[in-house]
């Protein structure tokens, strides 16, 4: 699973063969397809791995009798936890998933939209509860993710800004200026 994650990474689905798993793994193709019955097979448990523990979380935050704003914090956290400690999960999740098809795409897609269902009702609740203003609470989810999930692709280790500090400064936009009643 690591190793097709990393190649689908850097390669793209498309672009890694079963050859290069099997002989990078150091095990025979009968030994993978013990495993997994297809490539396919393979792209669906790793997006799934990807995002397994974030969506559990995510469960449990909507639930916390909190009111929202605090919620969406704790949401935000969970999710830029994925990025900052799995970045090549996001990474494939963003650029390959679309190659998922049939049963695996419908599976699979059941999960991303009960985690963006999640996501987009703690707006609502803020909204409702006069926390948050937000014309429309699926774009404002869609921007907020997309600008979180963006980070993958130019966060590097030792760069000019740490984990916490643009963990830190996102969370603050989100909830004081892009969710946030205007000031009166």
């Amino acid at each position: 699973m690591r190793i097709a994650r990393d190649l689908f990474n850097k390669q793209g689905y498309n672009g890694t063969g079963i050859a290069q798993i099997v002989a990078k793994a150091g095990v025979t193709n009968a030994a993978l397809y013990y495993y997994v019955s297809s490539k396919q097979e393979l792209l669906y448990r790793v997006l799934e791995d990807g995002m397994a523990d974030q969506l559990e979380k995510l469960e449990g935050i909507y639930d916390v009798p909190r009111p929202a704003a605090e919620r969406l914090e704790m949401a935000l956290n969970n999710h830029f936890d994925l990025i900052f400690h799995r970045p090549e999960a996001i990474r494939v999740f963003l650029r390959e998933r679309r190659f998922l098809v049939g049963d695996y795409a419908e599976r699979y897609q059941v999960r991303v939209k009960r985690y963006d269902a999640l996501f987009e009702r703690i707006i609502v609740d803020g909204v409702a509860s006069g926390e948050f203003t937000a014309s429309d609470p699926r774009l404002m989810r869609l921007a907020i993710l997309g600008m979180v999930n963006w980070v993958t692709e130019w966060y590097h280790p030792g760069g000019p800004a740490t984990d916490r500090e643009i963990r830190s400064t996102y969370i603050r936009w989100v909830i004081q200026r892009l969710v946030a009643p205007a000031q009166k």
